[in-house]
């Protein structure tokens, strides 16, 4: 018997208080999905989320039994969906739907305990997502055949319902993109005549923050939503990129859309410090180039005289960044930071070639977080292929030289408030106030000084000039 824990042992308890009140319940979805492929060893998951399909047992019977022994969360009867407290278990009944709009909520939903296994099946997105799994006897249902889909790497939709919730191509994206599957044909079919017109923006993030934070063959999901047409129709920033011709001699990979998808990968194989860092820098690894198609330009150059592309300033042209992050997502706090590492993500280099200061790396710490800069410039440099290598000196000299800055992790704080001054010199709130002290951070960001007391004395001296220019006024 495998054991994933509490969680587990629960959902099998589950199991076996259903069959002695008369019913079956089932491990579902993703859940047997995942179990299945552990059990294989294809793919090893950790199994968290269980959701338990229950038939024979009405919904309020079901609540009775289960309420017996656990605090529930009852979503909705119609719906058939309850939450134990403190387990990551969602137990349903087989639902009917009805499409009744073209909204991804346009639909009447019913619980239904009497319906097949098979129909229950049916109703599911991808083969692989509609094989059922009792662990009381261990046995798989798999009307489908979603396991041999799985063996084989293969997505496939489950029947024609598949065209009811558009979502699902979205799904499909990301299941391509944790488990390196292929679309069959019939999935590309159906696919490409669908729209996320009308889907909420908020369940679109969902399926792309899925992508960025599990994915890992992520290029593999980039040509899917290219062969069905949705990255043309629906993220046209992205498909921008196809056919962007870089220069050779910088990215011998090729265009800007094949240089993207690396990064992307290249992203994937990151550590990161929670989740929200990887959402950010996985976004930036999508976004950095999108100002490329616009500002390619063909010709000569003043240190090339042989015409080639170059796309100067392209990190400054943020506008496909915004729109693009738009249609994702309204999360104000991630789309902030990944602006900002778009239009910096060239700074490791540049500081590396030009050799520059501390008082620089002080300033760009104001602009974006240099670490992140620095996990960015890597999966760039990722993104050339085998054959040009990220620059491991260069970056070993930037961060080392952030830390002697002081700014690998944090920005640096003022040494001097606006309270210190009106304590040390009696000065008025107001605009000679404000403007000394921003005199005063650019100096501490140069490295005039570096404690208070330090300061304190240097803002005595620009203290008495500023006296000194308002006695000399007419």
């Amino acid at each position: 018997m495998i054991n994933f824990g509490s969680t587990f042992d629960t959902a099998v308890e589950i199991c076996r208080m259903v069959k002695e009140a008369g019913g079956r319940a089932y491990v579902a979805g993703g859940a047997a999905r995942d179990i299945w492929q552990n059990r294989m060893s294809l793919i090893p998951i950790d199994v968290k989320d269980i959701d338990l399909e229950v038939f024979g047992i009405k919904s309020d019977a079901l609540v009775d039994l289960l309420g017996s022994k656990w605090k529930l969360d009852v979503v909705g009867k119609a719906f058939g969906v309850i939450k134990l407290h403190g387990f990551a278990i969602d137990v349903c009944l087989p639902r009917r739907e009805r499409q009744e709009g073209q909204g991804h909520k346009d639909f009447s939903i019913e619980a239904d305990p009497d319906m097949t296994l098979l129909e229950a099946a049916s109703r599911r997105d991808f083969t692989i997502n509609a094989v059922s799994w009792d662990p009381l006897e261990d046995r798989w249902e798999d009307p489908f055949m979603g396991r041999e889909d799985m063996q084989n790497l293969t997505l496939r939709p489950v029947s024609e319902r598949f065209s009811e919730d558009p979502l699902r191509v979205l799904r499909g994206m990301q299941f391509i993109a944790r488990f390196g599957l292929s679309p069959s044909a019939e999935c590309v079919q159906v696919c490409s005549r669908l729209s996320q017109e009308h889907l909420p923006r908020e369940r679109i993030w969902e399926e792309w923050k899925k992508l960025i934070l599990r994915g890992i063959h992520i290029r593999k999901a980039m040509d899917f939503l290219l062969v069905t047409g949705w990255m043309e129709r629906f993220y046209p920033e992205l498909f921008a990129l196809v056919d962007s011709l870089q220069h050779p001699a910088w990215h011998p990979e090729g265009d800007v859309y094949t240089h993207t998808c690396l990064v992307v990968e290249a992203f994937t194989r990151g550590v990161f410090k929670d989740e929200e860092e990887k959402l950010v820098l996985g976004l930036a690894a999508f976004c950095h180039d999108l100002g490329k198609p616009a500002t390619a330009v063909f010709g000569p150059t003043k240190n090339n005289p042989e015409p080639h592309w170059t796309n100067r300033g392209h990190e400054n042209y943020i506008e496909p960044t915004e729109r693009f992050l738009a249609r994702l997502t309204n999360e104000a706090t991630i789309v902030y930071q990944v602006i900002r590492i778009v239009k910096s993500h060239m700074k490791p280099m540049s500081f590396a070639r030009d050799k520059a200061d501390l008082s620089a790396f002080r300033r760009l710490s104001l602009v974006a977080n240099i670490s992140q800069l620095a996990k960015m410039s890597r999966f760039d440099q990722g993104g050339r292929g085998s054959t040009k290598p990220p620059d491991e000196e260069a970056l070993a000299w930037f961060i080392a030289q952030a830390e002697a800055a002081k700014v690998l992790y944090a920005k640096p704080v003022p040494l001097i408030f606006g309270r210190d001054l009106l304590a040390a010199f009696g000065l008025k709130p107001g605009k000679e106030l404000g403007g000394l002290l921003a005199q005063l951070m650019e100096k501490q960001l140069a490295g005039d000084f570096f404690t208070k007391e330090e300061g304190l004395v240097l803002a005595k001296t620009l203290v008495s000039n500023i006296s000194s220019i308002n006695e000399n006024k007419p």
